[in-house]
């Protein structure tokens, strides 16, 4: 039986989702971008990138509705990442005025916990200079 996999290609990892998917026997994955591809598709995946973004890109062309239609509608669904903030009913730190989510999933995500990602690469660096006698502790 064939099946056809939708995965939202607003911004993100949708290419490797795609590609993976359509390697799979039987699987056929489509990018998906505006509301009536969901009608298509008889699962969905919402990839890992950026949820500010995907949400952004999402209520301005429209498909925002659509989305939330379908992860009510019990068809299988897999989120990755951002996909997965995407999925929550509230999100905390937020840029200003919030972020479009799909309020599905009875979760609070608080973002950036650790901080930005800049913030956490710096703190990554830092402890791995710490204590070390190389020219690249030197630089930390």
């Amino acid at each position: 039986m064939a099946v056809t996999i939708g995965v939202l290609a607003l911004q993100g990892a949708f290419r490797e989702h795609i590609q993976r998917l359509n390697a799979l026997e039987g699987v056929t994955a489509i990018a998906v971008r505006r509301g009536a591809q969901l009608q298509e598709v008889d699962a969905l995946v919402l990839p890992g990138g950026e949820s500010t973004t995907m949400g952004l890109v999402a209520k301005r062309s429209g498909i925002l509705q659509d989305l939330q239609s379908f992860v009510t509608s019990k068809k299988p669904l897999f989120a990755t990442c951002a996909g997965l903030i995407m999925l929550a009913k509230e999100a905390q730190h937020c840029k200003q005025g919030g972020q479009p989510l799909l309020g599905v999933l009875d979760v609070i995500v608080d973002r950036n916990f650790f901080g930005s990602q800049l913030q956490v690469d710096a703190v990554c660096l830092m402890r791995a200079c710490v204590g070390k006698a190389d020219s690249l502790a030197s630089r930390c």
